[in-house]
């Protein structure tokens, strides 16, 4: 699967994520995939997408693994929908929410929270500055 490239049909400028180069031994990527994936969470792609950005090195972007927070996309959306209704009766009592959500564990579950918390502060913000706005 990594050997391949995916054409994508697409209007306008395109983001290359995984490009194969040659003289990475697959071994060695492999290796990277997993780490970036057991000690920071990464998706596949998303370290493919780094290597990338490092042009290859490995080294470095074994470095860079550590300034970004992959954003959790394993929770469906009657899994958030559960979480917002846990939120709204148990405010910030993790463990109670962990009681909605029995596949979530604690951590994750604090996690997506300020992950929704942050998207949630930019969303409302911006319907303010609409509504203030439209009153004017």
């Amino acid at each position: 699967p990594l050997e391949t490239t995916k054409r994508v049909v697409s209007r306008g400028p395109a983001l290359v994520i995984w490009k194969p180069y040659s003289k990475l031994p697959e071994q060695k990527l492999m290796k990277f995939v997993e780490f970036s994936r057991t000690k920071f969470g990464y998706r596949e792609e998303q370290s493919l997408g780094l290597l990338v950005c490092h042009r290859y090195n490995i080294d470095d972007a074994n470095k860079d693994l550590v300034n970004f927070v992959p954003y959790p996309d394993d929770w469906t959306p009657l899994e958030k929908q559960t979480f917002e209704i846990g939120f709204q009766e148990h405010g910030k009592d993790f463990h109670k929410i962990k009681m909605m959500l029995p596949d979530k564990s604690v951590n994750n579950i604090v996690k997506f929270y300020y992950i929704w918390k942050k998207t949630r502060s930019k969303y409302q913000t911006l319907k303010n500055k609409m509504k203030s706005k439209r009153s004017n």
